[in-house]
């Protein structure tokens, strides 16, 4: 299943691998809820670039290298995928997977927002987001700092938590 071949697929891949573990395409989705009918389509290469999420799920069943199954759908090239991206990209899935469907969707509107902006070269910030300016440094530096007024990175100071309520009804 580790052999790599030269003119391997992402649909080869992962049809070996499925192969590999004794997996119809029917156990699969019912491991992983992705529709036996698109994972055909990827395994035929008819899906050449599924979605990374897909991806992560087939990578964790078949336990692939997820950095070669994105190099091959054309998310990364071989090279350019390094431990921290590798590394980043795991915990933005994973973190993703813990939110409300709600909250799924808006943080997959605002990363939209943000990948368009850089496409047209616009290195702002989403507007209202991080509006504050330096807020963050200033609580990440009270954070290392050991400060207990923050919380896993959250800002926990009573007085700030009143002061934005207090504007909030001023809005």
């Amino acid at each position: 299943m580790n052999e790599l071949r030269a003119h391997d697929t992402l649909g080869a891949v992962l049809r070996r691998a499925r192969a590999a573990r004794g997996l119809s395409l029917r156990d699969v989705e019912r491991r992983t809820g992705i529709r036996n009918a698109h994972l055909s389509q990827i395994e035929t290469d008819t899906i050449a670039k599924p979605e990374m999420a897909i991806l992560w799920d087939l990578a964790s069943l078949y336990d692939v290298d997820f950095a070669r199954l994105l190099a091959l759908a054309g998310h990364a090239s071989g090279g350019e995928t390094s431990g921290s991206q590798r590394h980043r990209t795991t915990v933005a899935l994973r973190a993703l997977s813990q939110l409300a469907p709600g909250d799924q969707n808006e943080a997959l509107r605002f990363m939209a927002e943000l990948k368009a902006r850089r496409d047209q070269g616009d290195p702002r910030p989403v507007p209202g987001r991080n509006s504050e300016p330096g807020r963050e440094s200033r609580t990440k530096a009270r954070r290392d700092q050991g400060d207990p007024k923050t919380v896993a990175g959250r800002d926990t100071d009573p007085r700030r938590e009143s002061r934005t309520k207090a504007r909030r009804r001023r809005d």
